[in-house]
């Protein structure tokens, strides 16, 4: 008999009994291991995701402060540069309005300008002087009191000497200078004899606008400085001046800026708060002549930190665009490897430390809630009341932030309500300062002499233009803060209207209007009048040698007729035969203060095109330019029509 036989049937049953209970506490002990584990993985995935989500917020956070700052600095630098550009606008309007500008007048209106300027070290007027007319302008050299009214050139060796007047047709020498620092002597200097500034001087000459030169560098000593030259056209008053033949013929001179880049760039830098950004300035050039890769005007680098390698992170580079007469600038803002020295992984490591001790305690408690499901009951119970807590904090914060809210629509509706306020307020004492001049010229006229008349007349023409500022302003501002219902309008209706508004200018300017039929639209029928009116009024006033022409036409290109139908809405025109518009200036005239003229060629404030940009928004639509000089133009917009 094997020894297995000697067992009896009792002692078996007692052995199975034995081998089970060991194999029973092994499985209990493997789950458990095996919920453990899970909360384990989990855990550390879930710690390595939070500290990775940390990192990267951080990240973004140092991004989005660095954008923050460089915008900052570009905004100051873009703000500095257009107060310098302002000094050339003021002189186009100072010879606009005199006939004759002697040195002393020229000295008294440039001085005080250039005392809040730091960049325009210098300014200079150039008349044209041509053969014909060189007698002429030694007559007005010895009645003005130039003391040597001879013509001269540089040469290799920076002395001037006199040009041959045999071998030229026109000059235009330095007659005045207005200077805020002590200068060279650039008396009688010709600048169109220097080729770079003979070339943007021609530019200006035929485009009736300020153009600014390329860099040019000059050394004082070991400091090496770089300047540009801003040359606006002046045209004799009262010429034509509308097409290039004519503003080339009525010429009259240049008034000519000296400006210097870096102290506006190290001006609008030092107000703002100290930061470890490297500021650079590029020169992309023209439309006519752009640069490839741009020319260096300024490098600003953060003294004592190092620089930033140029191929590391190079999603920390803010750059923006400037215009400088008819030129763009590129600033460019990166920061130096001192700008990261803040960041800390202290805040990643914390997060991933945190969560291995939440790990550490779900794996405990997932082992414990297998020994211990009797106390499932009071841990939902305490979860369950801090939830309520949670839910509670949170229907107060949610009621705070809708009371903020409330507050914030009340303030707005106020802010609306003082802005219309403080526009009528400002109108009263204008109207009171032109109607006391007015008063003035008629009662005292003769005793104040007619630069006195003058002066009153500037004073009464700057009051009214003011007003009419204002004015549209505000009109500017109720297109958004004042609720106009949405209803269907006719828009024949709406045109008559408008022409019968506009019938004056209309049969003073010898003009016709050509209109097919239009639309219902959904809209506001104040605004769509207000839309039609000032784009008709702009062809009129806009207008070239011939009789201004309008069309108002409710068909556009073909596909952009088709795309507009599966939008329920409607492409419409206005189209003129005027003096048009370049394609670089298409966008900028929907800008609010954006002028392509001096008001001595068109009056107006620039608001008008603004107005019309917000109505056709206001309504969900979008409105666009097809122009070029001297073509007409053709303005086009959609309006839906439910």
């Amino acid at each position: 008999m094997s020894s297995e036989g000697a067992f009896s049937r009792g002692d078996a049953a007692q052995q199975s009994t034995r081998h089970r209970e060991p194999s029973q506490r092994y499985v209990l002990f493997s789950s458990r291991n095996l919920g453990v584990a899970v909360v384990v993985v989990l855990g550390l995935i879930a710690s390595a995701l939070a500290a990775y989500f940390v990192a990267r917020s951080a990240a973004d956070s140092l991004l989005l402060r660095f954008n923050m700052d460089a915008h900052e600095r570009m905004r100051s630098i873009e703000m500095g540069l257009d107060a310098e550009g302002g000094i050339l606008a003021s002189l186009e309007g100072f010879y606009g309005a005199s006939r004759k500008v002697e040195s002393h007048e020229f000295g008294a209106f440039v001085e005080p300008e250039l005392a809040h300027r730091s960049g325009v070290e210098a300014v200079e007027w150039l008349p044209r002087v041509t053969r014909e007319g060189f007698a002429a302008h030694l007559v007005f050299c010895d009645e003005a009191g130039v003391s040597d009214p001879t013509i001269r050139q540089g040469g290799a060796d920076g002395e001037l000497t006199p040009v041959d007047m045999a071998s030229g047709t026109e000059w235009f020498p330095v007659l005045y200078v207005a200077s805020s620092r002590p200068i060279a002597n650039v008396q009688g200097l010709d600048r169109g004899s220097e080729p770079i500034m003979r070339e943007a001087m021609m530019r200006a000459r035929d485009e009736g606008i300020p153009v600014a030169t390329q860099a040019i560098a000059t050394r004082h000593g070991d400091v090496e400085q770089r300047r540009v030259f801003v040359f606006q056209p002046i045209y004799i008053n009262d010429r034509p001046r509308v097409h290039r033949d004519q503003r080339r013929k009525n010429l009259h001179g240049f008034v000519a800026s000296r400006f210097l880049p870096w102290p506006v760039v190290e001006g609008a830098l030092s107000k703002l708060n100290e930061a470890s950004i490297d500021v650079a300035i590029f020169d992309l050039g023209s439309g006519a002549e752009p640069i490839a890769g741009g020319d260096p005007l300024y490098l600003h680098h953060v003294a004592g930190r190092a620089s930033l390698p140029a191929d590391e992170y190079p999603e920390f580079v803010a750059e923006t665009n400037v215009s400088v007469a008819d030129r763009t600038w590129l600033i460019r803002c990166r920061p130096t490897s001192e700008y990261f020295s803040g960041t800390s992984l202290l805040a990643p490591l914390g997060t991933f430390i945190a969560g291995l001790l939440v790990t550490a305690l779900g794996a405990a408690y997932v082992g414990m809630l297998l020994w211990q499901r009797r106390r499932i009951s009071r841990v939902v119970e305490r979860r369950t009341h801090e939830l309520a807590v949670k839910n509670a904090d949170l229907r107060q914060e949610i009621e705070a932030r809708e009371s903020v809210e409330e507050e914030l629509k009340r303030s707005n509706a106020e802010l609306a309500q003082f802005a219309y306020v403080a526009s009528h307020d400002l109108q009263e004492p204008l109207r009171m300062v032109a109607s006391y001049c007015q008063l003035l010229e008629r009662k005292h006229g003769d005793a104040v002499g007619e630069s006195g008349r003058k002066f009153i007349h500037y004073a009464v023409d700057g009051a009214k233009r003011m007003q009419a500022l204002i004015s549209d302003l505000l009109e500017y501002s109720r297109i958004t803060t004042r609720e106009e219902r949405m209803l269907s309008v006719d828009l024949d209706d709406v045109v008559d209207q408008v022409l019968a508004n506009l019938a004056t200018a209309i049969e003073e300017s010898g003009a016709t209007v050509e209109r097919s039929a239009l639309p219902h639209v959904i809209g506001s029928a104040p605004h769509l009048m207000q839309l039609f009116q000032n784009l008709i009024a702009n062809a009129i006033k806009f207008r070239g040698v011939a009789p201004p022409h309008v069309v108002i036409d409710c068909t556009a290109v073909e596909a952009e007729s088709a795309q507009a139908e599966a939008r329920s809405e409607r492409v419409l025109s206005v189209s003129d035969n005027g003096i048009g518009i370049a394609p670089e200036h298409q966008e900028r005239v929907f800008e609010v203060f954006k002028r392509l003229h001096g008001r001595a060629e068109f009056a107006g404030t620039g608001i008008g095109l603004a107005v019309c940009k917000k109505v056709v928004e206001r309504h969900g639509g979008q409105i666009w330019i097809e122009s070029d000089v001297g073509t007409g133009t053709r303005f086009l917009f959609t309006l839906p029509l439910q």
